[in-house]
């Protein structure tokens, strides 16, 4: 009986030896499974990042460029301002010099009409 009780016993601890350990090879081949799939994750998060830091490194470049051309447009903007400046001046100049011919032509033109009546 007592060999019985014995057998019984490492029976009953080989079964649950048995039980716990093939529960143990489920969990770890889950852990395992899991562990890849984090893992994948992982590396896809990661190439996702670099692909972004991409995008964001040739739209900061875009910036760049744009604010170059910003400025290069307001130069060319300025440079355009001074010279139409230039010509709208010198245009008044040659307009007051022309009326100022003009005036001195009309008084002159009056001058030779009362000649001119004066000798009929």
């Amino acid at each position: 009986m007592k060999n019985n009780t014995i057998l019984s016993l490492l029976s009953a601890v080989f079964l649950l030896t048995v039980i716990f350990t093939a529960g143990c090879e489920e969990a770890n081949k889950f852990s395992d499974k899991r562990a890849m799939l984090v893992g994948n994750e992982n590396l896809q998060l990661k190439d996702q990042i670099k692909q972004k830091d991409s995008e964001i490194k040739a739209l900061n470049k875009q910036i760049e460029d744009l604010k170059d051309d910003i400025v290069k447009g307001k130069e060319k903007a300025r440079a355009s301002v001074e010279q139409v400046t230039k010509a709208v001046t010198d245009i008044m100049g040659i307009f007051a010099e022309t009326t100022k011919k003009a005036a001195k032509l009309e008084t002159e033109n009056a001058q030779l009409k009362k000649q001119l009546e004066q000798l009929k």
